[in-house]
């Protein structure tokens, strides 16, 4: 029976290192990932492609996509100490930060499916909080999302306006984030609710449904699919904005 492979090297990285990495563009992320993998196996397995600062900073430079990734060694305790990443030629697609409740996963999947071209494009990248890094403190992962985003994206729903979780954490720092510098929050009315009789702290921002008082659950399905695509193309005109 084969025993699992463990990498060399344990990996950790700095605040500036979640941020610069989280506005890389999703496929160079992934580039990312296969980068990392291959150095903490052996840190020095790149020559050709490694700098070495008077510092002991090792800056890795990818010939494409044109990647730069920052770090230190520390041979004896066997962990990369990774300190940014930066693209050059490439603009990081902005985020938009998505507060939904998990009881509408398969609505935010539907969405996701229209969405997804903005992704695949560079132009947005969506953060919901299935994203979070596990092992790192959630509190301050979403705090760092929030800071990066362009903008605020609310599915509501009954069911989002009743979550504890949206109510305590999520809405009062997206909330406080828009008000303080000026970010955008988008909300798109998902299926019946209160919300314009018992949220008008929602309502005052901008509807990304044409008739928000009519939810997409309560329209036709060729109707609901009509209202996501102009969903996404005004997603999209305000990314190119942007």
């Amino acid at each position: 029976m084969n025993g699992a492979i463990f990498p060399d090297y344990a990996i950790s990285y700095s605040d500036n290192a979640r941020k610069t990495r989280l506005a890389l563009a999703p496929a160079v992320r992934q580039v990312a990932d296969d980068i990392e993998a291959q150095l903490t196996s052996d840190p020095d397995r790149f020559p050709e492609r490694l700098n070495r600062g008077d510092d002991e900073t090792i800056t890795y430079r990818h010939p494409s996509p044109e990647l730069l990734i920052t770090f230190k060694v520390d041979r004896q305790r066997k962990v990369l100490y990774v300190h940014h990443y930066f693209a050059p030629n490439l603009r990081p697609p902005q985020i938009i930060f998505v507060s939904y409740s998990h009881k509408d996963k398969k609505r935010l999947e539907k969405l996701k499916s229209f969405l997804g071209v903005l992704e695949q494009q560079g132009l947005l990248k969506f953060w919901e909080d299935t994203q979070i890094v596990k092992g790192q403190p959630w509190e301050r992962q979403i705090q760092e999302v929030l800071d990066a985003a362009c903008a605020g994206l609310l599915l509501v729903s009954q069911d989002f306006l009743v979550s504890n979780f949206i109510n305590d954490v999520e809405l009062p720092k997206l909330l406080d984030v828009a008000q303080r510098s000026g970010k955008r929050v988008f909300w798109l009315h998902l299926s019946p609710s209160t919300v314009f009789k018992t949220h008008p702290e929602i309502t005052k921002f901008q509807s990304i449904l044409d008739e928000p008082t009519i939810p997409l659950e309560q329209r036709t399905t060729v109707k609901q699919k009509a209202a996501l695509v102009a969903v996404t193309e005004t997603l999209m005109d305000y990314a190119k904005a942007g």
